[in-house]
Formats: C-alpha cells, structure tokens, sequence
C-alpha cells in the first residue's frame, strides 16, 4: 500500500495561510541577516496580536526558535499551530483584561507582530494603548522592567481601503509622516536608544497592504 507518513509531516508544517508567507519574507529578508538583528535574550517571548488562524504564530515559532510564543486572539487557531511545542493561545482580543494579564507575565518579547484586519490607524492606536498599560503594570511591580528586549523587532502589516492609487498614495504619506512619532512613542518599552523602521510591499501583500518593520537596539 501507499505509505503516507511523509505526507502527513509535510502537511503539519505546511503554512496554514496565506499571511504566513508575509511574515516569512520579512525574516529571510532582513531578520535573519546578519547586519540587521542580533538574535534574542535567552528567555525572551514572541507575540503575535491579532493571530487566528496562526500563520504568522507559525512564522515565529519555525524562524524565530523561541521557547515561548504567545498567540492573541479570539478566533481559533489551526490545530497544528495550538499544538506547537511553547505556543500559548490566548483567546481573548488584545485589549482585553485578560490579555493583559498574559502579556505582563510573558514578558519581555524580542519579536511582536500583528497581521490584524484593523486599518492603519487603529492598529497603531490600539497596541500603543495595550502596551502602554501593560509596561505600567510592570513598572509599578519592578521599577526598570522592560517590555521589549534590545535588540527587537516589531513587523505590523497597515491595511488600507481599496479606492483608487491616489487615495493609496495619500493614505502611505499619511502613516510616513506619522510613524516617526510613533516609533518615539514606543521606545520607552525597552533600553534601545535606536530605532530603524521600513515600509515594505511583500510578495504576499495584496494590493492594499504594505507590512511595517521596525528594529529597537
């Protein structure tokens, strides 16, 4: 007969979305090369906002090697991502008690990334308001605690309304002209004294997406 267990461990690790290859590219491309990221503390976390139904969740724990990842959202992840070994899924939206609850005791995290179906300006607003809350809670229980390591990164992808190039076009000057700000914004969750960003049109990107990767240290 067939023998189908070379079948059945290709499929366990088969990407289980398109949003996997978005996330992918960013670590062949720039993470995992040696002049962009010294890889993490030991001890360190991943986290993945918005995750379901855990592609980028994958990402992470395939490239990243990390021992712990922690995977936010309140869809169900697929099988063979919530049963990886360190992956934790937490069923919750992000800006939920609960959630900040699991964020305060996974950290510090050395990537955090966010393929949210939320547009631009909500993403931004809503993980600055979460972590601002969540390095609080912190501080006040260990003054100098941190929430990011040094280095770190964070990759976000923006989602924009498909009308036309020129509204497009507005829209990417709109968040170029603000992300400056608030990447300052963010540097008060680590050490890092330098943060480099890039806004990039994946492969995997549609047409309306273009993913936001940022680098502290």
């Amino acid at each position: 007969g067939l023998d189908l267990k070379p079948l059945a461990i290709e499929q366990r690790h088969a990407p289980t979305s398109r949003a996997y290859y978005k996330l992918s590219q960013v670590f062949d491309d720039y993470i995992l090369q040696p002049d962009f990221f010294s890889f993490p503390t030991v001890g360190s976390a991943g986290l993945d906002l918005g995750s379901s139904p855990g592609g980028w969740t994958q990402v992470l724990h395939s490239k990243a090697k990390l021992s712990k990842v922690l995977s936010i959202d309140p869809g169900i992840l697929a099988q063979r991502v919530d049963q990886l070994e360190g992956v934790t899924h937490c069923r919750h939206d992000f800006t939920s008690q609960p959630a900040l609850e699991k964020l305060a005791s996974f950290s510090p995290f050395s990537f955090v990334v966010c393929d949210a179906s939320t547009n631009a300006t909500e993403v931004f607003s809503m993980i600055i308001s979460t972590f601002d809350k969540v390095h609080e809670k912190l501080r006040r229980e260990e003054p100098g605690c941190v929430l990011l390591t040094c280095p770190s990164n964070v990759v976000i992808t923006i989602k924009m309304p498909f009308k036309t190039k020129g509204s497009q076009t507005r829209i990417l000057k709109r968040i170029r002209d603000q992300l400056p700000s608030t990447i300052a914004s963010m540097m008060k969750w680590s050490t890092a004294s330098v943060a480099l960003y890039k806004i990039q049109h994946q492969m995997a990107n549609s047409h309306n997406e273009r993913t936001i990767i940022i680098l502290f240290r």
